[in-house]
């Protein structure tokens, strides 16, 4: 693992640079290339698989916050039907009320 690599990404990178030392390596070792192609290509590869994994990161971030303002928008909507029903219902009691007072003073 690199110096500067995060702690968390750490399991990450580690499983990449093993998943390249294990089966991907061997076309390189058959190749004419030198040492410092191999290197170069290695490099890319685990630059490529941290890329790769802070996007899977961000993309789950993304999903958290739709997720709540999925839950804002529903809790917004509940309480405007609620406060919509509680205003029928104290506009229709009102009415109720108005009659009864008609009723009396007849």
């Amino acid at each position: 693992m690199r110096a500067g690599a995060s702690p968390k990404r750490s399991s990450h990178a580690t499983r990449s640079v093993r998943g390249w030392n294990g089966c991907e390596q061997r076309p390189f070792a058959a190749g004419t290339g030198g040492v410092t192609e191999r290197r170069s290509a290695i490099d890319a590869s685990e630059e490529l698989a941290r890329k790769g994994q802070e996007l899977r990161e961000m993309t789950h971030d993304l999903d958290l916050i739709k997720v709540e303002v999925d839950l804002i928008a529903m809790i917004a909507r509940l309480r405007g039907a609620t406060a919509a029903t509680d205003a029928k219902s104290e506009e229709s009691a009102d009415g109720e009320d108005g009659t009864e007072r008609q009723h009396e003073g007849r």
